[in-house]
């Protein structure tokens, strides 16, 4: 099962990446909209990594662990505006390089090492980090009780997580092809936990995990343009490829095209989930 897992995680990233290049820079994540309008998507992009260094509690010579860090878009701009020192894990061989490249182009080498391996079982020591965040990561994980716990682990006394990630409702809030279409979303983009982190249950988990002073903070409105920026094309082609089956296979599309219904209907919300050990 983690081996089919861990395939069809990197078959999406593969498949998706010259997407998230073309549209996002290379980031795997969500703008941030203050005024919850239109913005340049650059400087969304640097709102939202602006937000989980105040969330992270991040300062010069802090070690932070990026859970998930994709091609290491925040990890360097922690490192080159806030003077972190960034570990980075993601399980996308690909990613690895650019991260490290991206490193290089913006002279933090020295600030950010980059790991091929999963957040579930990592060979840090205990206690290693100041702090953890992950950013729209942790709904990959195969368990994500025990993801929380080795989180847990090897963050430091009184250290500091932000957790940026969806939940959804209960099954019953959803339509029969609402939740057909969120399941088909899921599978394609390997987001094995996301149909475990309803709302109210991923604190329960963080909880369980030993994390105390938790907080939930829903900024659904504030990234969902994000999608609306995408929303009339994505429809258009939604439309046109749906009488065929083909929409289950196009996760992203998918999204773009449903995902702010979807957010007004609160069946699936955006949080920011901060807490210490």
């Amino acid at each position: 099962m983690e081996v089919e897992h861990l395939e069809r995680l990197n078959k999406y990233y593969n498949f998706t990446r010259w997407k998230f290049n073309w549209f996002l820079g290379g980031s795997r994540h969500f703008g941030f909209y203050p005024e919850r309008t239109w913005i340049p998507t650059d400087k969304a992009q640097a709102l939202m990594q602006d937000l989980v260094a105040e969330k992270v509690g991040a300062h010069p010579g802090q070690r932070l662990l990026d859970a998930g860090c994709g091609q290491g878009i925040t990890a360097v701009y922690l490192a080159k505006k806030y003077g972190c020192f960034v570990t980075g894990v993601t399980v996308v061989p690909y990613e690895v390089e650019e991260a490290n490249t991206l490193a290089r182009k913006f002279d933090v080498s020295s600030k950010i090492k980059i790991a091929l391996a999963d957040y579930a079982q990592v060979t840090f020591p205990d206690n290693s980090f100041d702090g953890v965040y992950s950013q729209e990561s942790l709904v990959h994980a195969m368990d994500i009780e025990k993801t929380l716990k080795e989180l847990y682990r090897v963050l430091k006394p009184n250290g500091r997580v932000a957790f940026f990630e969806y939940s959804m409702a209960d099954d019953t809030k959803f339509s029969e092809e609402e939740l057909q279409t969120v399941n088909d979303m899921s599978y394609a983009s390997a987001m094995h936990s996301f149909t475990r982190m309803r709302h109210g249950a991923f604190e329960k988990f963080m909880q369980s995990a030993g994390l105390r002073n938790i907080q939930v903070e829903n900024i659904s409105e504030e990234v969902g343009q994000t999608v609306r920026n995408y929303e009339k094309m994505a429809k258009l082609l939604y439309a046109l490829n749906k009488p065929f089956g083909l929409t289950s296979r196009m996760p992203n599309l998918t999204a773009a095209a449903r995902m702010v219904k979807f957010g007004e209907k609160d069946l699936i919300r955006y949080n920011i989930y901060t807490a210490e050990k």
